[in-house]
């Protein structure tokens, strides 16, 4: 996928780990197009301990979480719409296809462009 992370305003790593000196840091994920990028984070970091922190990229579109955008997510989308209850999280915006800020047409639109220009 590409994703990248750093540590204040320090260069993106690639790696999974990283040696720091003791300190407290924002920690940020890189952008990918496509995808709901993780929330940066501030930490405490000590450089005798390990740490494990996971930032979770989310494909937008993909209400299943299967990360394939396909009908089964316009219809769940479909069903947020017109309020039909559904098994979603109360956190929406990974279904946000057009960035507007709100859940519309125009993003069961868009998950339709996306199931027919990949064939799924």
């Amino acid at each position: 996928m590409g994703a990248q992370w750093k540590l204040d305003d320090g260069d993106w790593q690639s790696a999974t780990s990283s040696m720091v000196e003791s300190a407290d840091y924002l920690l940020s994920f890189s952008q990918i197009p496509g995808w709901r990028t993780p929330d940066s984070i501030e930490i405490g970091l000590d450089e005798k301990a390990t740490e494990l922190i996971i930032g979770q990229y989310y494909l937008y579109g993909d209400a299943d979480s299967n990360e394939i955008v396909d009908l089964a997510d316009m219809i769940k989308i479909q069903q947020v719409l017109t309020g039909v209850p559904h098994d979603l999280p109360d956190n929406l915006d990974v279904l946000d296809l057009s960035l507007d800020g709100a859940l519309g047409i125009s993003d069961v639109i868009k998950v339709f462009q996306n199931i027919s220009d990949s064939g799924n």
